[in-house]
């Protein structure tokens, strides 16, 4: 690998590796291993990340299967693990594009937002859904808490948009929260209010009854009396019995 200046793993659409923004592919039978190593950032026990990584087969024979896959690496010039006795680590110089957007999210979260913050990027979008189509039991977790920080990032940037007069902006980000998860209220809410900052009331009343009419369906509940004060529709514990078209 050429240099050892801006190594970045790539989780959100690789995993890749790049060096100086030269992108270079990871080997199918590595990927895992570098997911691993990089979302959890900890130095690992070889016997560890053998079972993790390979649960349906015997000791040995994982045992196998990492050696392997840290030679494929090896031989793509890949020089990203520290390779220990019984521990591997990925290096600590480089950076993983996971936690650069948990960082984003942390400060979107806390309003210390900076100028460049205030950008809904593919590569965000993307970690509403990390690794897709891989079903490993460790992945769930990570993908899970990348999830809800980006989910609550969003909301909290939807109204920093607003109060800036980006109202298209604030409506796309909270939409796109919306769009990953429906159900969750307080994305809903996000863009109940972004459309209310942009003047459009009755918008902001069909996406309130959208969302009662999808949760009676999916779960047979009602949104909350301050979802409906917020979109200056009628209280739902007021209507329970009547037809959802009366908050429309």
């Amino acid at each position: 690998m050429p240099g050892n200046d801006a190594l970045v793993v790539h989780l959100l659409d690789g995993p890749t590796v790049s060096v100086s923004s030269v992108r270079h592919l990871v080997p199918d039978g590595s990927s895992r291993l570098v997911a691993l190593l990089a979302l959890d950032r900890r130095c690992l026990d070889r016997r560890f990340i053998a079972g993790t990584l390979w649960p349906d087969t015997d000791e040995g024979h994982a045992a196998g299967c990492l050696r392997t896959a840290l030679w494929r690496l090896r031989r793509e010039g890949l020089d990203i693990v520290v390779v220990g006795k019984t521990r591997l680590q990925l290096r600590g110089d480089i950076r993983v594009d996971v936690a650069d957007e948990l960082e984003w999210a942390s400060r979107v979260i806390a309003r210390r937002m900076s100028g460049d913050d205030l950008v809904m990027t593919e590569r965000r979008a993307a970690g509403l859904d990390l690794l897709p189509g891989w079903y490993d039991d460790w992945v769930a977790p990570h993908r899970e808490h990348l999830r809800q920080r980006i989910l609550h990032a969003l909301d909290e940037l939807s109204g920093a948009l607003s109060l800036a007069e980006r109202h298209a902006d604030a409506i796309e980000v909270a939409q796109a929260s919306v769009a990953c998860d429906p159900l969750r209220e307080s994305g809903q809410r996000a863009l109940i209010r972004a459309h209310l900052a942009e003047g459009n009331t009755v918008e902001a009343r069909r996406a309130f009854a959208r969302f009662a009419w999808l949760l009676d369906q999916e779960l047979g509940l009602l949104p909350s009396d301050e979802l409906a004060m917020v979109a200056g529709a009628p209280a739902p514990s007021a209507l329970v019995g009547e037809p959802l078209a009366r908050t429309a």
